[in-house]
């Protein structure tokens, strides 16, 4: 080990941000207990819940992700990167990925687009500014290094700030309309006909509806999402 790194790791050693374990930011049991979600949740409400009927005009046109933000080791895992800034977790993060990936059975929603864009869903400007980063910007770029590296990254959301955040919101008519109208397109922005945005937690859908509301106003046609969690 480099003298350095041993002087740092005898200051502050790696500890799992969940069980508290030595060894690594994000350990392999943790991610084993947060479980993988296989079936695909609604894309109009984002439920999970098989004998679901929910039919909005302004649905996805598919929805996938990846964990249950009820797990507990999951959940203290995001809080961990998206409050407190521990965003060495994120080689773990990816590892996650790869092996839902691996054991996904189903196709995704986006299967057989040969032309895709990929975009993040951007927080708003003061949550950002109080972070000093966005996260769905890192998960994006882990969805493209493991789920679609051929898809082709697109900045074109601009978010404005909300004094309300969505997470404090509970019922998904209170998000609706604390979302609509926080998107806009980049002047000048050429949208790409089929998109897939990304974002951190996917509760109500809220949020990347009003986004793909957008998008498809400014010309796209298919607006797919991707999610690390979801839940509430």
């Amino acid at each position: 080990m480099h003298p350095l790194t041993f002087v740092i790791e005898s200051l502050f050693p790696t500890r799992c941000v969940s069980c508290r374990e030595g060894g690594d930011w994000w350990c392999a049991a943790c991610r084993t207990q947060a479980g993988y979600v296989f079936r695909d949740p609604c894309a109009s409400c984002a439920s999970l819940v098989r004998e679901h009927s929910c039919e909005r005009s302004d649905a996805l046109d598919g929805l996938t992700a990846a964990g249950f933000y009820h797990a507990r080791t999951l959940r203290d895992m995001l809080q961990a990167l998206k409050y407190h800034g521990v965003r060495c977790v994120l080689p773990s993060v990816r590892i996650f990925f790869h092996e839902w990936k691996e054991q996904r059975l189903d196709p995704w929603p986006w299967v057989g687009v040969s032309a895709l864009a990929i975009q993040h869903l951007p927080a708003a400007v003061n949550r950002v500014r109080e972070r000093g980063f966005d996260q769905a910007i890192m998960f994006t770029e882990i969805v493209c290094q493991e789920i679609v590296p051929w898809a082709v990254r697109v900045d074109l959301l601009v978010r404005s700030s909300s004094a309300t955040t969505q997470a404090s919101l509970v019922h998904g008519s209170l998000r609706d309309a604390n979302i609509r109208g926080a998107f806009s397109i980049h002047a000048g922005s050429i949208v790409p006909s089929e998109i897939l945005l990304v974002d951190d937690v996917v509760t109500t859908g809220s949020t990347m509806r009003e986004a793909a509301r957008i998008l498809r106003a400014a010309g796209a046609q298919k607006v797919y999402g991707i999610a690390f969690a979801v839940g509430a």
